[in-house]
């Protein structure tokens, strides 16, 4: 039996998988939501007696090896060892060497690196900068920390002595250029080891000394390759998620290393990107919750809301930290130490997310401020499964907005709905039959609750204008066609549609206005219909038949509820 053969009839694929998603027996199978993509109803299925998963919806799929390969950024051979290494298996084979050399040259490198640092000439400024910022040598050598020499020197020194291949993976991560005139783009910086998530160099991360010159970037890293993935990597998440306590997400690595320095575990960084979803999706395999600690100047609040956005979007609960005055993380628990970290104030990040929103809509003073903060959100949540947290997103945002719930339910979903809209050449026909149905509104306000309730039981929400959607988000919002109170929340378009609508001359009769009314709810039933044929739910043909019964109904019968108009 070969090395492969010992893994797939030693480790279950159930149990591996189950790691990353919660999966439920149904017949001879497993289900549950997809781990490879936003899956909102489980479309994916394992098999135990196969030794095969697969996805319906994103047509992921494979074995073991193939799932370990995805999930934690392996080749086979890493993947083979990974599970023989996690499952205390004895393997026959010997491991290949492609990789391996890899990793291989870059801690070399990392420990010459160490070495320019500690002993030589070239790292006496990056000795004094660390120790000024209270570092000592022998804590920054336990951290890997080193120091690329000045330029012409790591070429000179140490490249130049290796093999081809050892110069090809040099140049693959960036740490020697072909361009003339930059050689060694990371030299007189310090240099940070990227490590992934089982502790191997993929790459470097290296900052000036003096950051006055805003024209410099103060960090650079290794370029984007196979290997160095800066939207999959988290400088020391090889340390923090062996912490028990939450993530805690800063900006740079100087505030990571002050953290572990006053023994704050559980400390980590991005580089150069923002905290990305797939940052987020890998914290979430081993945590639930974090705190987000950036700076407290405006770069940072942004920063923090992005990043609280996709903490969020994941199904991490997190907090937010904002150092006093304006102070980086490094500088203020430089002088407070972890008593400073302790007694720091840790908002709910969703009330700090909001309230940012809040302050960028002028406090929310109109309706269509509001309307403004509603498609700010939407992106957070618009992905999330259908569950608690997202409820409670849906019931906070109600609040603090201060909109009805059903009226935010009615909003996201319209948005999830609207990313699949396809827009036809029909589209200026409906937007003059939109149009209608509000011209007719504000000349008869009195018919606004009978169209609102018709509107609701089928869904109407989403039309071609927004100018029009505007218009009856504030409706709904007031839950009014009073074309006066509606005018007072609207500059523009939208007022000038209003003030047109009242001094036409232009008549529309109820049978019009019936007419207009069916074709919409039957555009929207027939939309409905489309994205329910394309979901993976198990009862979408109920669906279906159950929304072709009430198309015909309208279109043989016309629609429910008119002739109380």
């Amino acid at each position: 039996m070969d090395d492969r053969e010992k893994i797939r009839n030693e480790v279950s694929i159930v149990d591996t998988i189950s790691e990353y998603t919660k999966l439920k027996k149904t017949g001879s199978s497993w289900t549950g939501l997809c781990p490879f993509h936003n899956d909102k109803n489980p479309s994916f299925s394992v098999s135990e007696e196969k030794g095969l998963y697969n996805c319906f919806a994103c047509g992921a799929s494979g074995d073991i090896f193939k799932f370990i390969q995805e999930k934690q950024n392996l080749d086979f051979s890493e993947a083979l060892h990974y599970l023989a290494e996690k499952h205390n298996i004895q393997l026959t084979g010997k491991r290949e060497k492609s990789k391996k050399s890899y990793f291989e040259v870059l801690e070399n490198l990392n420990d010459w690196l160490i070495k320019v640092f500690q002993d030589s000439d070239y790292g006496k400024p990056f000795r004094d900068y660390m120790e000024k910022r209270g570092f000592d040598h022998q804590w920054c050598k336990e951290y890997g920390i080193g120091a690329f020499p000045p330029q012409g020197q790591l070429l000179k020194s140490y490249i130049l002595k290796k093999t081809n291949l050892e110069k090809k993976i040099f140049l693959e991560v960036g740490l020697i250029s072909k361009a003339k005139n930059n050689w060694e783009p990371l030299a007189g910086r310090i240099s940070f080891p990227i490590r992934d998530n089982i502790g191997r160099i993929r790459g470097f991360s290296a900052r000036i000394l003096n950051d006055k010159n805003k024209k410099i970037a103060k960090y650079k890293n290794s370029i984007e390759s196979e290997i160095f993935k800066k939207s999959q990597l988290l400088y020391n998440w090889h340390n923090a998620k062996k912490s028990k306590g939450p993530l805690i997400l800063c900006e740079g690595q100087s505030d990571v290393l002050r953290f572990e320095k006053e023994g704050i575990k559980g400390a980590v960084a991005s580089m150069g990107t923002a905290f990305s979803e797939d940052h987020a999706y890998m914290v979430k395999r081993v945590k639930d919750k974090a705190v987000v600690v950036m700076d407290g100047d405006d770069k940072g609040l942004i920063a923090a809301s992005k990043a609280i956005g996709r903490l969020l979007k994941a199904g991490i609960e997190p907090l937010v930290v904002i150092p006093p005055q304006k102070k980086d993380p490094d500088e203020w628990l430089k002088e407070e130490g972890k008593k400073g970290w302790d007694l720091a104030t840790k908002q709910d990040a969703l009330d700090f997310y909001l309230n940012q929103i809040i302050e960028e809509e002028n406090n929310l003073k109109t309706e269509i401020s509001k309307q403004r903060a509603i498609e700010k959100i939407k992106p957070l949540i618009k992905d999330m499964n259908e569950s608690i947290s997202k409820q409670q997103i849906i019931e906070k945002i109600s609040q603090k907005f201060m909109l009805p719930k059903h009226l935010v339910t009615t909003e996201i979903e319209t948005s999830a709905s609207n990313d699949q809209k396809n827009k036809t050449a029909t589209k200026n026909k409906f937007l003059v039959e939109e149009e209608e149905v509000f011209r007719y509104l504000f000349k008869n306000p009195t018919k606004w609750k009978t169209v609102s309730e018709i509107f609701k039981k089928y869904k109407v929400n989403e039309f071609q204008s927004q100018k029009i959607k505007n218009i009856y988000f504030v409706m709904n919002t007031i839950d009014s066609a009073d074309p006066e109170l509606i005018m007072k929340q609207f500059e523009g378009e939208e007022k000038s549609f209003i003030a047109e609508c009242l001094i036409s001359e232009r008549e529309t009769t109820l049978y019009d206005m019936e007419e207009i009314i069916k074709m919409i709810i039957l555009k929207n039933l027939k939309e409905e219909r489309r994205v329910v044929s394309m979901s993976a739910k198990k009862d979408r043909l109920k669906t279906i038949d159950k929304i072709n019964k009430t198309i015909n109904n309208i279109s043989q019968e016309g629609v429910p509820g008119w002739n109380e108009l």
